[in-house]
């Protein structure tokens, strides 16, 4: 029994062709395929599908396949041969396969579990016959991203009849027209070889014509043919190393073509990952500005909070969820969440899911270094409020229970993964003007409006003291005539 991956190549005239690339893969797939072909016809073949959610923590798996090519089909079109799912976990064949001569079994995996599918049969059955196209085997992965995304992943192995598997068709070629060179040199030396024979009998003939001038004749048919040989391998040899020296330098160019191939297509698919990063987060988050060399990102969407999974979220874009450490970050997150709203709550990393009245952060492990909590909490009224969310009504700490329908905050290193976009600059750089020509305005408004303020106090305080003035004056006049005082000794 032979088994075979997407990786491997084996005997029996059989190739093994990864589809995904010649050259090797980029990055590492949760999904697996291994076939196991057998020696002799009567051991049976095997094909075993496997998804490892080690291997990435942001798809969940829904349904794990295994297909082969249709026969004869010269499309790209595959039929079903067994499936296993969430919602039916007991593996299963499709189509007109049946129990009596294919062995299926599986296993769903729940949470981080591995699923393994795994499909045999005899050489002798019906998917072996009449088949004059290369098959190909297809384990396919239906997962739903944590965006709500429904996604296939799969691998396809071709099981082809050559015993090498041509990456670079040319390059392969020459190395077998240099090999075809060196069978004709050796054919040339064959053509040597009779040579001598024919000069030993040469030789032979002479000795027994004349005894007498054998030595002389013995000695200088030798030299010749030392001569003549030695001239001639040496003439081989050095033709042979400089087309090994050739092959060599032709090797080289070879290996350095792969990787400067290897090192591009890594380029690429780096920006291309870094692209689509800032393109999602621009659509799920709202950016607060830098503090501290960090950025934070509140959600766009109110839903039901789910730690773990938000968790795991935000690791997946390189961040965590929010960990406040101090008086002024929290002054700092309150007003960023403020500003945005559309929410009651705003959860953040502090919980106390292990132990009651012991609230640690989710991502660090760590007892919380600040708290501001409103009145009267944590109270945990409900029994099991074991996580803390801000409350923007009050500005303060609120212990909630865990499925609130409420927003979440998460820190990005602004050094490492956020790159603001120059229209993403601009916008920032305009709110920042808006808002100081808005403080420039409210300003003076005010102080126009204290300047008017003191302008009436003033119209009033004259007013005031005029009144003064008649009261007095007219208090005077109504004075007695026996009243002594003359109006010079009176206070106005």
């Amino acid at each position: 029994m032979t088994l075979w991956t997407s990786r491997l190549s084996g005997s029996l005239g059989l190739t093994l062709v990864s589809i995904l690339t010649c050259l090797g893969k980029a990055m590492e797939s949760p999904v697996s395929l291994e076939v196991s072909m057998p020696n002799t016809p009567s051991e049976a073949i095997t094909i075993s599908c496997f998804f490892d959610p080690s291997l990435t923590s942001f798809y969940k798996m829904d349904a794990l396949k295994i297909y082969r090519s249709k026969l004869n089909s010269k499309k790209n079109s595959f039929q079903t041969l067994a499936s296993i799912d969430r919602w039916n976990t007991n593996a299963h064949l499709f189509g007109r396969l049946d129990a009596d001569h294919f062995d299926i079994s599986g296993i769903f995996g729940f949470e981080n579990s591995t699923s393994s599918l795994s499909l045999s049969w005899t050489a002798a059955a019906v998917l072996s016959q009449n088949d004059h196209s290369p098959p190909r085997y297809k384990c396919a992965a239906s997962v739903t991203s944590q965006t709500g995304q429904e996604l296939t992943i799969s691998e396809i192995v071709t099981i082809v009849p050559k015993e090498i598997t041509q990456c670079q068709g040319k390059n392969v070629d020459s190395l077998f027209n240099k090999m075809d060179n060196l069978d004709q040199i050796i054919s040339g030396m064959d053509v040597i070889g009779t040579e001598l024979i024919k000069r030993t009998d040469n030789f032979v003939k002479a000795v027994n014509a004349s005894s007498q001038d054998v030595s002389y004749k013995l000695s200088m048919e030798m030299q010749t043919l030392t001569t003549d040989i030695a001239q001639k391998m040496n003439n081989t040899f050095k033709d042979l190393e400089t087309k090994l020296e050739r092959t060599e330098s032709n090797m080289n160019n070879f290996v350095q073509i792969v990787t400067g191939v290897m090192q591009s297509l890594q380029h690429t698919l780096t920006l291309q990952a870094s692209a689509i990063r800032r393109l999602e987060t621009g659509s799920m988050f709202d950016v607060s500005h830098e503090f501290r060399g960090h950025h934070y990102l509140l959600s766009q969407s109110e839903e039901p909070f789910d730690i773990q999974a938000a968790e795991a979220f935000c690791e997946s874009f390189g961040g965590y969820l929010v960990e406040i450490d101090d008086q002024q970050e929290y002054d700092f997150l309150f007003k960023f969440v403020k500003l945005k709203g559309g929410a009651h709550y705003f959860a953040t990393g502090t919980n106390d899911i292990d132990q009651e009245g012991r609230f640690m952060f989710y991502h660090s492990k760590k007892p919380i270094t600040f708290e501001n909590w409103d009145s009267a909490e944590p109270n945990n009224s409900y029994g099991n409020e074991n996580c803390v969310a801000i409350n923007v009504h009050t500005g303060g700490m609120d212990d909630i229970v865990c499925d609130a329908r409420m927003k979440y905050t998460k820190l990005w290193r602004t050094s490492e993964e956020l790159e603001l976009t120059n229209t993403e600059k601009k916008e920032d750089e305009e709110e920042e003007d808006e808002e100081e020509e808005e403080e420039d305005e409210e300003e003076k408004e005010e102080e126009e409006e204290e300047e008017e303020e003191e302008r009436r106090r003033r119209r009033r305080t004259r007013r005031t003291r005029r009144t003064t003035r008649r009261t007095k004056l007219f208090f005077f006049l109504q004075q007695t005539p026996g009243d002594k005082k003359t109006a010079s000794e009176r206070t106005f």
